[in-house]
């Protein structure tokens, strides 16, 4: 019987060279995940650290990733965050939840662990990616919220969406029903859902995806909508959608969509 005790990533990947291996077991050390942080006296310089148990000067910390998470015990938790935080990194990991979060934060990325809900957002966010857990739910996003990615979770509806949003990706949840768009919206992606129908789209938006849904009525393309350069329909039966008030194939703003739109992406299924 031949023991190997692995610590990290070099043994595990040299081990194999040895000849005559019978068994081979392995273990993986429990650890702490290593920690880069970026100070506010030096905005330019990341510095690491083993844990966050030595990081100096906490309250100074305006950027902190967690790294490794992936490699720590499911009972892992993050410590509290500095009063002065603006981005926190902690992806890919086995988190179930968050720590309070600061006043100052303008970038959560906790995208890819096992959350089930999400505490207060400071009105400060700006960036908010959490895609890829097992969340139920949203809190309230704040009017500050520009960006909003959190595709591939248990969703069924979201929040009121703030008039700040650019970009939304909300696909592979169980969404049924939408509120009005933001008025500034120029990116949404809600594919994989189970939505019946969309609300007016707004004049702003660039690219929409709302393929694999349930939708027998599509929101009339207005000829403002100039500015559109992608919409991306995957339906079930083209005949059943609805563009505008009249068939579209003679409504000369069909001519125009047809210019802005992939429709070699439509498929009759």
């Amino acid at each position: 019987m031949f023991l190997v005790i692995l610590d990290n990533d070099y043994y595990y990947k040299n081990c194999f060279s040895l000849t005559n291996l019978k068994i081979l077991i392995i273990f993986l050390h429990t650890m702490n995940p290593t920690v880069s942080v970026v100070y506010s006296n030096n905005p330019r310089k990341t510095i690491n650290y083993k844990s966050y148990q030595e990081i100096k000067n906490y309250d100074d910390v305006i950027e902190i990733h967690f790294n490794g998470l992936n490699l720590c015990d499911d009972s892992f938790e993050l410590p509290n965050l500095p009063k002065s935080l603006k981005t926190l990194f902690c992806r890919e990991g086995k988190l179930k939840k968050l720590p309070q979060l600061p006043e100052t934060l303008e970038e959560l990325f906790c995208s890819m662990n096992k959350l089930e809900s999400l505490p207060k957002l400071p009105n400060s966010l700006v960036k908010l990616y959490c895609d890829t857990n097992q969340l139920r739910n949203l809190p309230d996003l704040p009017n500050s919220l520009k960006q909003l990615y959190c595709g591939d979770n248990q969703l069924t509806s979201l929040p009121n969406l703030p008039e700040s949003l650019i970009i939304i990706n909300c696909e592979l949840n169980k969404i049924k029903t939408l509120d009005k768009l933001p008025s500034n919206l120029e990116y949404f992606y809600c594919q994989f859902n189970r939505l019946i129908q969309l609300k007016a789209l707004p004049k702003s938006l660039k690219e929409i995806n709302c393929s694999y849904n349930q939708l027998f009525v599509f929101p009339e393309i207005s000829s403002t909508l100039n500015i559109i350069k992608s919409i991306n329909l995957y339906i079930q039966e083209y005949k059943h959608i609805k563009f505008f008030n009249e068939n579209p194939r003679n409504n000369n703003n069909f001519i125009q969509l047809q210019r802005y739109t992939y429709f070699s992406k439509i498929y009759l299924l």
